[in-house]
Formats: C-alpha cells, sequence, structure tokens
C-alpha cells in the first residue's frame, strides 16, 4: 500500500517528465564530443562546489542542448563519486510556454528529485494526504504554487546535495498571462537552495547577471574536435561517400577540414553542408559542393529547401509537408503522432496500419532538416 502511494504521489505532483527527450538526445550523441565541456575547469569547480551556478551561453546551433544532455548523462553515471546526489533537469521548448508555467516547472523538478530521495517524499506525503478528499481518493486537489515553494524550501533538510540542469532558458517565457516573470521566478526560486547546483544553458542574449550575483560562464560552441568527430562518422555511414574515400584518400580530409572550416563554430550549420555533400553523385560533385558551400545559415536553409524540392513531385510534395508540419505545430510531437498527421488524408474517417507512412522515407524526403 505504501510503495502504491508513494508512486501516486509522484504521478499527482507533476504531468512533465523529460525522461524520453533526454533518452532522444543520447541516441543522437556522436560518442566523445562534447567532453571539452566535462573537463574544463568552471565545470571541474561547478561540479564539486554546493550552490553553485554554471552558466553556458551560445548561438543557435552551437549544441547547447546536447552538451546538457552529457552533463546530465554525466552526472547520473554510476561509476560518478555523486551519482548518489538527485538530479533533476528541464529541456524547455517555445512550442510547450503553455505547459511550462511556472508550477508545472517547479512541480516537475520537485517531481524528480522525490523520485530519487525517499526523504524529499516523505516531506510530500503529508500534503497529499491534505489535498486528497475521502469522497475522491483518486482525484486530490493540486498543490499551489505557494505550497511547491514551501517544499522546495524543505529539501536542504532532505539533501545534501542536488544538480538541476535547465536546457534553453530563453525559451522559458519571461511573463507568463497572469502577468508572472516565468524565468526571473524560477531561477530566483532555485536560486533560494543552497544545497543545489545549478547548471543553465542559454542563447547569447540572456544575461546571467539579470538572475545571479555569483556564477561562472563558460561560452559554449562546436569545437573543431567534435566537428571532426561528428563529420567522420557521417562519411564512415554513408555507403556512397566511402566508396568515393576509398578511391580518393585525400577526399575525407578535404571534406572534413573544409566544413569545420565553414561551419563557424555550429553543428547545425555543419549537419546541413554535410547532408549537401551526401547528394553528390561523383568526387567531382563533392568537391564542386565544396567549393559553394556557404558559411551562412540563412543559405544553407535555402539550398536545402531547394534540394528538397528538386526531388520527384511525390518526394518534394511530402518533404516540404513534413517540414511544414514541424515549424507550425504548437508542441513537440512523438514519432507516432507525427507518422500519424503525415498519414492523413482528406475525407478520412480513421487511419488503418496500412495506411500509416514510413518515418524513414518522411525523414529521407526531408533533405535532413529533420532528423
Amino acid at each position: 500500500h505504501e510503495e502504491e502511494e508513494r508512486r501516486m504521489i509522484l504521478s499527482w505532483l507533476s504531468p512533465l517528465s523529460y525522461e524520453a527527450r533526454q533518452q532522444q538526445l543520447l541516441d543522437r550523441h556522436q560518442a566523445g564530443t562534447g567532453s571539452w565541456l566535462l573537463e574544463h575547469e568552471k565545470f571541474q569547480r561547478w561540479r564539486t562546489t554546493k550552490g553553485s551556478v554554471l552558466w553556458c551561453s551560445g548561438i543557435p546551433g552551437a549544441g547547447k542542448t546536447f552538451m546538457a544532455c552529457v552533463v546530465i548523462n554525466a552526472l547520473r553515471e554510476p561509476d560518478n563519486s555523486l551519482s548518489t546526489q538527485p538530479v533533476a533537469f528541464i529541456y524547455a521548448d517555445h512550442k510547450e510556454r503553455l505547459q511550462q508555467g511556472l508550477t508545472n516547472l517547479l512541480s516537475s523538478i520537485i517531481r524528480q528529485l522525490a523520485w530519487q530521495n525517499a526523504a524529499i517524499l516523505d516531506v510530500i506525503v503529508p500534503k497529499y494526504r491534505e489535498h486528497t478528499s475521502p469522497a475522491s481518493p483518486a482525484s486530490p486537489s493540486p498543490l499551489t504554487l505557494a505550497e511547491y515553494r514551501e517544499i522546495l524550501q524543505d529539501i536542504p533538510k532532505c539533501a545534501n546535495r542536488v544538480f538541476i540542469v535547465i536546457d534553453a532558458l530563453d525559451e522559458i517565457p519571461d511573463a507568463e498571462e497572469e502577468g508572472i516573470d516565468c524565468r526571473f521566478e524560477l531561477l530566483d526560486t532555485l536560486a533560494q537552495l543552497d544545497c543545489a547546483s545549478l547548471f543553465c544553458t542559454s542563447r547569447p542574449h540572456i544575461n546571467g547577471s539579470l538572475y545571479f550575483t555569483s556564477f561562472s560562464e563558460v561560452v559554449i560552441e562546436a569545437t573543431d574536435a567534435d566537428l571532426r568527430a561528428f563529420l567522420e562518422a557521417k562519411l564512415n555511414r554513408s555507403r556512397r561517400l566511402s566508396g568515393f574515400l576509398s578511391k580518393d584518400k585525400p577526399l575525407g580530409d578535404e571534406i572534413v577540414q573544409t566544413i569545420t572550416r565553414k561551419a563557424s563554430g555550429m553543428f547545425l550549420l555543419a549537419r546541413l553542408q554535410i547532408e549537401q555533400i551526401m547528394t553528390a553523385l561523383s568526387i567531382r560533385q563533392v568537391r564542386s559542393i565544396l567549393d559553394k558551400l556557404s558559411s551562412r545559415l540563412s543559405d544553407m536553409y535555402e539550398m536545402t529547401i531547394e534540394r528538397i524540392q528538386s526531388q520527384s513531385d511525390v518526394e518534394a510534395a511530402l518533404g516540404m509537408r513534413a517540414v511544414s508540419w514541424v515549424a507550425s505545430i504548437k508542441r513537440p510531437l512523438s514519432v507516432s503522432e507525427f507518422i500519424h498527421a503525415m498519414s492523413v488524408e482528406e475525407n478520412d474517417r480513421s487511419l488503418p496500419d496500412s495506411s500509416l507512412m514510413d518515418i524513414h522515407a518522411i525523414l529521407g524526403a526531408s533533405g535532413g532538416l529533420l532528423q
């Protein structure tokens, strides 16, 4: 009975979970990339200093979200001496602004910490029972924002140390409909936890000094070593390019060096550039594309859209529809939801499995814009 109650409490605390997002990022992460941050002096100091803040800023496409993923994974590794300390994390997304208000974000952090620390969960049990009516025991009333803050104030009594990772702070609204500055209130609340070490990523236009009097800062960018590892893995996985490299040994180094130079510290730009290279039908075409590669992200987007539209009519329509769907949605879709959305045709009243599109066909038609 006690175990069942604890499970119900965790479910009641918050609907938000970022575990699936973390796993998706781990599945896509190129092994070895991002290790420079874990070895950085400021990261090492943050990792061993209770109550510290590490602020990581970077331009769009620099790999900030993957860095957050790497940090979370490192903190949770079983052989890590700090792995027994609870780790909570948030992947903010502007498409989920309605779900990522202050109350939901704080409740998600509390739920994650309580799941890993029984003493924190014990603090919540009395509140759960207070909010549970005998008339409807399966539907307890929600906690208020003030009550969530009370729970957070008790966490230092339950845990000597906790880690909190927040990715994409710039995508957390700075003003909700009710007039609350969500970003400020979230950081201000967490800053009062003297047992918490806080790791944040953001675009450069958000200044950490607006929220913290004391913090360390590291600029996130795609290092040459990380770009090389990423590009070499791409080359090895491409049957066509591997064939070209077997005939022209220097070509691989030319591709890696050129894209590394033209990627401007952005993984996103490097990915679009290598996807463009992978369309080449000959070694001569590879070198021709290399010569014309742009260092501007907007140019690479335009070239990718042109490549999508140059496919057969069916593939071009599929690729543009997929990109339009992702650009227009108000919240991220699961793979299953996306497949169903793409498979619906006019006048459909039901959607049997035989009507569902292949996800690989959809992604292939998107010219590398979707992964």
